[in-house]
Order: C-alpha cells, then sequence, then structure tokens
C-alpha cells in the first residue's frame, strides 16, 4: 500500500521519542511527496457534506503507535481551541483548512488566546508540536477539505477531546 514504507519506518524511528521541529517539517515534505503519488478518489474517500466530517482511516498502529488519517471537513464544521497532546503533520490534499493558533494564558480554567493564523491548502505542509492549540474556522472556506493526518499516537489513544479544549480568551499579537 501506499503508506506503508512510510509509515513503518516512522514508528521505527518515533514511537519512543518526540521528533524535533525540524524532523517534523523533513516529515512532512516526506509525506507530502508520497501524497503527490495517491490516488483518493472521490468514491474511496468521499468528501464531507456540509456540517459533516469524515475522518477515514489509513494506517492506525494498534498499539496506539503513529498512525495516519484521511480527514475531510465539510462547511461549517469548525473546532474549538485544542491541543492533540501528540504530535502532528498535516498535508493539504484539497480545499483550504483555516487554522487559528493559541496559546495557553496559564491559568487553571484551560483559557488561551490567540496568537496567529495558519491556511493549509493543497500540496501545504503543516507541523505541530504536542502543547501547540489550535482551531479550524471553516466559515472561510468554500468548499470541503481533504487533509492527511499523521499523528505520533492514534487518535484512540489520546485522552478524550474535551479533556484536551480551551476556552478562547483575549486576542494577542
Amino acid at each position: 500500500m501506499l503508506f506503508d514504507a512510510f509509515i513503518a519506518r516512522i514508528r521505527a524511528e518515533y514511537s519512543h521519542r518526540v521528533p524535533q521541529r525540524s524532523e517534523l517539517q523533513r516529515l512532512g515534505n516526506a509525506l507530502k511527496a508520497i501524497c503527490v503519488k495517491g490516488n483518493f478518489d472521490a468514491s474511496t474517500y468521499p468528501l464531507a457534506l456540509p456540517g459533516e466530517a469524515l475522518m477515514h482511516k489509513l494506517n492506525v498502529d494498534p498499539r496506539g503507535g503513529p498512525s495516519l488519517y484521511l480527514v475531510s471537513d465539510g462547511l461549517g464544521v469548525d473546532t474549538v481551541p485544542h491541543e492533540h497532546q501528540t504530535w502532528a503533520v498535516i498535508i493539504g490534499i484539497k480545499g483550504a483548512e483555516f487554522n487559528i493558533f493559541y496559546k495557553a494564558e496559564g491559568d487553571e480554567h484551560r483559557n488561551a488566546s490567540r496568537v496567529g493564523d495558519h491556511l493549509v491548502g493543497e500540496g501545504d505542509v503543516l507541523v505541530m508540536e504536542a502543547h501547540e492549540i489550535h482551531a479550524i474556522d471553516s466559515r472561510r472556506g468554500i468548499h470541503p477539505t481533504c487533509h492527511v493526518h499523521l499523528y505520533g499516537r492514534s487518535l484512540a489513544s489520546l485522552p478524550n477531546f474535551a479533556s484536551r479544549c480551551f476556552t478562547e480568551g483575549k486576542q494577542t499579537h
């Protein structure tokens, strides 16, 4: 399969250590080169309809290690500020995903302040470390998105989503 050799190498190298940001960028560039060769045809991997979020498992580690997903968010699908609690590499396949980044305000109420934005379009690479906080804003998009997500841990092995969320506070510059 398309991703098998890549994900086997990632699991061997990063199941017991966290890659540095520069390593994440290299992983992103390598994954992007593989994705260019991929056939993410709509009959196998349908795009999400408005208000729908789809996650297709491309190669998920049953032991909870590095895993690959194809994610499609329809128009109107936003996320609240959250952290993954694992590193992530995202490759844009179709559509434009607007990411808003935050920093934790340091209080026990899990508030976060907006610090920047990042657009992930076709062929773009976004890397995130485990502590980074972001949200998805679909109000600026006009088409459903489709992106490959590589996470340092399988989503099933992460704490539940609500426990990783933040409340948006004031905007900082």
